[in-house]
């Protein structure tokens, strides 16, 4: 699986339905994380907090997870620190897919009760979530009795009956009366409200997006507003840019791309001064490298752009002066006079 992969994971966790026979729910869920983002010399790199927070664990589950993945041969720690899943341990692949927001979420399960779900109902809700998914287009059901679902999560058939409630009374599921079999044999055909769903994948989708500047700036008036009125413009451009690749950098592909492009150009210039016949070969390793960078950037659904700086104005990028020292056309705004610190538009401008 490839980092730009694990990423477009980060909103579920595949959880192998075996891991349910072999650990606790809330301990299945941790080693869930480790199985959705390793795989084809990709590891996973999560302090305590943060797979408790993917997996809705506390931190003494997330210790016993790994530490009872680890004595069970399911994962191991390779030379860079990061947790492997070992799948060949595994005799069944089949997974359920786990939405992070039905882990993160709190519903109204009960009257005057709101909380986050249980991991038993997050295993039942993302069992038919699953089996709704895989279903055809047209007809997104699920239709199972309670003792298969029993069978399928590893759960007594009396906590799937009590949980199976909570996530109707929730509004996570629809059973009509119709629909509800007569008895924990016979099946019941359940949906899913995907209005909410819809509701949480563009939040996703909005949260994802990379940031972008806003050109809306108040106009200034002295001389001293038009320096900061440059100053607050830069400093926009260049925050919203280290934003963009500080997120970057979580794709490990394009840190280590990254990390490769500054070394490579760093070298290729200290050789320009002081091993000029070195300087040509190590600029074409350089020129490779941003190559690379590139590439791994467009994969996370960004582009060069979103990581540099975008100035304004491209000629004076934001300064209001050219490097010979005149005013730029950009400057002044709207060619408003300043009040009491002389004319901002007098002085040569560039044409």
């Amino acid at each position: 699986m490839s980092e730009a992969a694990a990423r477009k994971l980060n909103n579920f966790i595949r959880l192998p339905y075996e891991l349910l026979a072999k650990l606790s729910h809330g301990q299945a869920y941790v080693l869930g994380d480790v199985y959705s983002f390793t795989g084809d010399n990709l590891d996973c790199h999560r302090t305590y907090k943060t797979f408790g927070n993917r997996a809705g664990s506390s931190r003494a589950t997330v210790g016993r997870a790994l530490h009872a993945g680890r004595a069970q041969g399911l994962i191991s720690v390779d030379e860079n620190k990061g947790y492997v899943f070992e799948r060949d341990k595994l005799n069944d692949d089949k997974f359920m897919r786990v939405l992070d927001w039905i882990i993160t979420e709190e519903f109204n399960v009960r009257k005057n009760e709101r909380r986050r779900l249980l991991p038993s109902e997050r295993s039942i809700y993302s069992y038919i979530f699953t089996r709704c998914d895989n279903a055809k287009k047209q007809n997104k059901v699920c239709e199972a009795s309670i003792a298969e679902i029993a069978e399928a999560v590893h759960l007594s058939e009396r906590t799937v009956q009590r949980r199976r409630w909570s996530l109707i009374c929730a509004g996570l599921i629809y059973c009509p009366m119709g629909d509800k079999g007569v008895n924990a044999y016979k099946k019941s055909r359940y949906t899913l409200n995907y209005k909410l769903i819809r509701e949480h994948e563009k939040r996703a989708r909005t949260e994802e997006r990379p940031a972008t500047v806003s050109t809306k700036q108040p106009k200034p008036k002295t001389l001293q507003d038009v320096e900061q009125y440059y100053s607050d413009k830069r400093a926009r451009a260049e925050l919203i840019a280290e934003r963009n690749l500080i997120k970057a950098r979580e794709d490990k592909q394009f840190k280590t791309a990254d990390d490769t492009y500054k070394y490579m150009s760093f070298d290729a210039v200290l050789a320009a001064y002081r091993n000029p016949e070195q300087a040509p070969r190590l600029e074409q390793r350089a020129a490779k490298a941003k190559v690379e960078r590139l590439i791994a950037l467009n994969k996370i659904g960004m582009t060069e752009k979103d990581v540099e700086p975008q100035y304004d104005c491209k000629i004076c990028k934001d300064t209001g002066y050219l490097e010979n020292g005149e005013r730029c056309r950009c400057f002044p705004l709207g060619g408003a006079p300043p009040e009491g610190g002389g004319n901002v538009g007098a002085g040569k401008q560039n044409k």
